[in-house]
């Protein structure tokens, strides 16, 4: 019993076990599959046959188009077209067909043929169109204004071609011409053109009847006779406002039969061109070139350049343009023209006219140098205007101005001049003014120093001092140095300073010269000197006088001649010291007494020599350190760590383990 159960038990878990497995692979394949649908073969439309009956179509549909009549199934050839309709065109309400045309059905002209792209493929009924207005190429077309043009009178002579440019503001006349295409007469029809909102709407022909309503024109225009033709026209304007762009615009025609056709035009809306000129600035300048930096102050005598800077803002070139400035008024007749390269200068209306020529977004500047009238008073504002003009006639009015504000600042020159003593620090260019002389002597050197100092209101430009060695006595002067600002010229014996002085200040100008050896005593020597500055001439002179007393090593001929101290050397013609007569400086040398040296009485004491009787050297004993042993540091083992795991601490292990050790034991306790 126990072995049939044993038996039993086993079974069955083989039997479960294999249920198992082929469920599985069932559910598998299942998952697996794509669906497929059952195969049935595509219905095609069968191709349209003819009708038993005249003038039909079969068609596969459930109901016939708009325009044709079903005249049954059974008309279809071939036959057993189940599902088919036999269709007929019918002529629309009103048409005039013959009677061809009526059996066969004319049917209205589809709107879709004047499409600018993809054209409808509906082909043409036997009975052909019914009677239909065609523009021609399909197209508006586009004119310039003229002159002469009014409502409904029309003068259309320039053509602009499509994709044409229009400006903003500019007059434009649209025509959409007709035609009746077909040989048969048309009895009305009605165009309509919507307007784009880049357009205004101006006037049209009386004669065709065109209302405006909102932005829609419709014209209600008379038939025609078959092959002929007429025209739409109307005016608009394109904004001024409008944004630039393409503008794409469609006019329909309808006949009264209900049949449409489509003209169209496109053009493109651009920025008016026009020039836009403006002063930017005008500026005063010592020099354009050599000195561009802007003034605000001159002074009477100085001339200057003026340089007026334009741009044109606009979109098209600027030509005919004009800059006019009046040297009159407001303190502008303190001013003389000089020159200019641009510009031109009336003497009779004191105008200067700088002619303006500029490209778009083109920036220039334009100059003329002119000249401050000695007779300025200090203080005076000169305001100066310049004008651009767009034109000069009678009348006009200038689009731009510039301003220029300039105070006359005088200067007020003085001078003085003085002779210093020459001093043995001084070189060329750097001279110590400190001993003022009045006399000379033979072969003396000495500084001539001018002091210039501007006392006015205004900065000093272009100062100049000269001095020429010419005068009464200064041929017995020859010119040794100067200051660095200075330049001599040997021709003219002339000296010559050109400087800048602000208002307030002084400048000391020096140059050094000789006396000769020839010179006689009581000679006077007159130098004079000229400060200028435009019409402001400061002459300054110095008065020196030949004494007869001249200092050490100067020429002489007589003791009285020498000074203090000194007495002529016959051998030398030199002012010499009688002491000393061959030394040049005067000064004798100092005679030194020798001082005798004393005898030192020697010292007859010896001291006896020390005899040093030297140590024994002692040998010192070892030391031997005595101290505490260092213990010897003993390792400290570890035991190696076992693992803290096993194989059956993982968890899926030890599941399917315990699993299997389960089953296992079921089954020993079954058998």
């Amino acid at each position: 019993m126990r072995n049939r159960k044993s038996i039993l038990t086993i079974l069955l878990l083989v039997f479960v076990l294999v249920v198992g497995v082929v469920s599985v692979f069932v559910a598998y394949r299942i998952g697996t599959q794509t669906a497929v649908a059952p195969t049935a073969p595509e219905s095609e439309p069968a191709a349209a046959g003819q009708c038993t009956g005249a003038g039909g179509t079969c068609i596969t549909a459930s109901s016939c188009p708009a325009g044709t009549e079903s005249l049954g199934e059974s008309d279809c050839n071939p036959p057993n077209s189940v599902g088919k309709l036999c269709c007929k065109s019918v002529a629309p309400s009103g048409l005039t067909c013959n009677t061809i045309q009526f059996s066969m059905g004319c049917e209205p002209r589809p709107v879709c043929l004047d499409a600018k792209v993809n054209p409808c493929t509906t082909p043409e009924p036997q009975g052909g169109w019914c009677p239909y207005m065609s523009c021609a190429n399909k197209k508006k077309i586009a004119y310039k204004n003229d002159p002469r043009n009014k409502a409904g009178e029309y003068f259309l002579e320039t053509a602009l071609p499509d994709g044409s440019t229009v400006l903003q503001g500019e007059t434009i006349v649209i025509a959409i011409p007709y035609k009746n295409t077909t040989n048969k007469a048309i009895g009305s029809a009605t165009i309509t053109d919507t307007l784009d909102p880049k357009y205004t709407y101006l006037d049209s022909d009386p004669a065709k009847k065109c209302v405006m309503t909102g932005d829609r024109i419709t014209c209600t225009v008379p038939g025609l006779a078959p092959g002929k033709s007429d025209q739409v026209v109307f005016r608009v304007k394109v904004k001024s406002s409008a944004a630039v762009g393409v503008v794409n615009n469609t006019a329909t025609i309808k006949t009264n039969d209900g049949s449409e056709a489509r003209c169209y035009n496109n053009l493109k809306v651009e920025v008016q061109p026009k020039a836009d000129v403006e002063c930017l600035t005008k500026t005063a300048m010592v020099d354009a070139t050599t000195n561009p930096a802007p003034i605000t102050e001159v002074t009477k005598g100085q001339e200057f350049t003026y340089v007026i800077s334009l741009e044109n803002k606009g979109n098209a070139p600027a030509g005919g343009y004009e800059i006019v400035d009046v040297l009159a008024g407001e303190g502008r007749a303190e001013l003389g023209f000089v020159s200019s390269s641009d510009c031109t200068f009336n003497t009779t209306s004191r105008t200067v006219k700088c002619p303006v020529a500029l490209n778009a977004g083109q920036k220039k500047s334009y100059a003329f140098r002119v000249i401050v009238r000695q007779s300025t008073a200090d203080g005076t504002t000169i305001k100066n205007v310049g004008s651009v003009f767009a034109s000069t006639g009678a009348g006009a009015s200038p689009v731009s101005t510039c301003i220029n504000n300039l105070t006359v600042k005088n200067p007020l020159i003085s001078a003085v001049k003085k002779a210093y003593k020459d001093s043995s620090a001084n070189t060329p260019g750097n001279y110590a003014l400190s001993e003022e002389i009045s006399t000379v002597s033979r072969n003396q050197t000495f500084v001539y120093s001018v002091k210039v100092t501007n006392t006015g209101s205004g900065k000093a430009v272009g100062v100049v001092f000269t001095d020429s060695l010419t005068g009464q006595g200064q041929e017995n002067l020859s010119y040794v140095d100067s200051d660095d600002i200075c330049s001599w010229t040997a021709d003219t014996k002339t000296i010559s300073c050109t400087f800048d002085l602000e208002k307030g200040a002084s400048k000391d100008l020096s140059f050094r010269v000789r006396v000769n050896d020839t010179i006689e005593n009581g000679t006077v020597i007159k130098n004079v000197g000229l400060v200028k500055l435009g019409t402001q001439v400061v002459e300054v002179k110095k008065d020196l006088n030949v004494s007869s007393v001249v200092d050490c090593n100067q020429t002489c001929s007589t003791n009285s001649e020498c000074g203090e101290g000194l007495t002529c050397s016959t051998t030398a013609g030199k002012c010499r010291n009688n002491s000393c007569s061959t030394e040049t400086s005067c000064v004798c040398p100092v005679t030194t007494t020798p001082t005798p040296t004393a005898t030192a009485t020697p010292t007859s004491t010896t001291t006896p020599t020390s005899i040093v009787t030297a140590a024994p050297t002692v040998t010192a004993e070892p030391t031997v350190a005595v101290g505490t042993p260092t213990p010897t540091a003993v390792a400290q083992v570890t035991p190696e760590a076992l693992p803290e795991t096993g194989i059956f601490d993982t968890p899926g292990i030890a599941a399917f383990g315990g699993g299997l050790l389960l089953a296992i034991i079921g089954i020993l306790l079954a058998l």
